[in-house]
């Protein structure tokens, strides 16, 4: 099977030709790089320079060199309906003329669109909080980048997102919080979740000590996009944590870097802050916890009942209690924050199945769990073993390919 991924944010679609081809698959990857992270790929889309005239000179490469490139593959999956730097009326061309060319046409969802803002917007949706909403109130980012929802609800982005949902065979979500928005679009069985693809090959698990001391605290960050992932609070509630406890951690804080550079310098750590608003542990946070490093992300209850009641009708997991280091109900306590009203943090049994160090959004919220974290650093070694676990028997390369071939497979006409 001849297969063409369009566009890539944070290695997404590279890991998942990683798979792909090691189930036999011939796979090509275009995209432009996912910015400052420099990944590879195939075929490249970036603009070559900024200004209108990077975007006509893209626009002349898609439809003179890169033009028979793109033509006679069995799947296309695209990562947005933005899946090149153009505007809409020119993706739309590159769309229709992509849909001429090729068998089939889906969606790998995987980052921000209009029916994931209209989810993230409505106060009747499951998703309690998320970057543009916490509760009834705009959250941070929201309020620090008011032009964002106003220009994907314009009219020239909204009528072709209308006709990309309405021309695409299905969509694959990366994400718990993506698929719930899909389901505002695209009937249930145009629809399956895959996870996020991770390359466990070159992650060589590290060894968190017993106690460590100090801990190292690992806070990796995009510059430009500190309030969309709550790092901003995550910085200030550290800062607090460690003057309540002088002496026991240490922070990292990790800016802008290529992909590559990035890993290598996650190794280090004994503790990785990843995102306050998601439900989810995404590529960074499963990156780290294939490292065998525990991490601070979304791990909402919500997201492990959906990925448990899939495994029980499904193959989606492999791994069960049995097969744990530690069983169920653990003595080790573990921060897990109530995070409906962010009224803080609280202690439960450390829970094996579900090693996410799930993050509240506010900063009294996330003093209190990592001051938690200082004074107990025991807990960390064995979540960061579970943590490996975890994506080992969820987020394997190949393990997620295998879900995205089974349901494009199941929509060849």
């Amino acid at each position: 099977m001849r297969i063409l991924l369009i566009g890539d944010a944070s290695n997404f679609h590279r890991t998942l030709a990683t798979g792909l081809r090691q189930s036999g698959c011939d796979v090509t990857v275009a995209s432009a790089g996912s910015g400052f992270m420099k990944t590879e790929r195939d075929i490249d889309l970036r603009r070559p320079f900024k200004g209108k005239a990077g975007g006509l000179a893209l626009w002349l490469r898609l439809n003179g060199p890169l033009r028979g490139q793109l033509k006679g593959f069995d799947i296309v999956s695209l990562s947005n309906c933005i899946f090149v730097d153009l505007r809409p009326d020119r993706v739309r061309k590159i769309f229709r003329r992509l849909r001429r060319d090729n068998g089939h046409i889906f969606l790998t969802a995987l980052g921000t669109d209009l029916p994931y803002i209209e989810e993230c917007l409505d106060p009747a949706s499951p998703l309690r909080y998320n970057e543009f909403r916490i509760g009834d109130t705009p959250a941070p980012f929201a309020l620090e980048h008011p032009d964002i929802i106003p220009a994907w609800q314009s009219s020239p982005l909204r009528d072709w997102c209308d006709e990309f949902y309405e021309n695409i065979d299905g969509a694959v979500s990366a994400l718990y919080e993506y698929h719930v928005a899909l389901k505002r679009r695209l009937s249930p069985e145009k629809i399956a979740y895959g996870g996020i693809p991770i390359d466990l090959s070159g992650l060589t698990p590290v060894d968190i000590p017993i106690t460590p001391a100090p801990v190292r605290i690992f806070l990796g960050r995009h510059r430009h996009r500190m309030s969309e992932k709550g790092t901003d609070r995550f910085e200030a509630a550290i800062s607090r944590a460690m003057e309540m406890n002088p002496g026991k951690g240490e922070l990292i804080i990790v800016e802008n870097r290529p992909y590559k550079e990035y890993l290598s310098l996650m190794r280090g750590a004994h503790l990785i802050v990843d995102q306050a608003y998601s439900y989810t542990p995404a590529t960074n946070a499963l990156l780290s916890m294939a490292y065998g490093i525990p991490t601070v992300s979304g791990g909402e209850p919500a997201f492990y009942d959906f990925i448990e009641n899939l495994s029980s009708h499904s193959s989606y997991s492999r791994y069960h209690s049995s097969d744990s280091p530690y069983p169920s109900d653990c003595a080790l306590k573990v921060p897990c924050p109530e995070r409906s009203d962010g009224s803080g943090c609280s202690l439960v049994p450390f829970n094996p199945l579900r090693p996410v160090i799930n993050s509240p959004t506010d900063i009294d919220g996330m003093t209190a769990m990592f001051s938690h974290i200082l004074r107990h650093p025991e807990i960390l070694r064995p979540i960061g073993i579970a943590s490996r676990r975890f994506v080992e028997n969820n987020n394997a390369c190949k393990t997620v390919a295998a879900r995205f071939l089974s349901f494009w497979q199941s929509k060849l006409r």
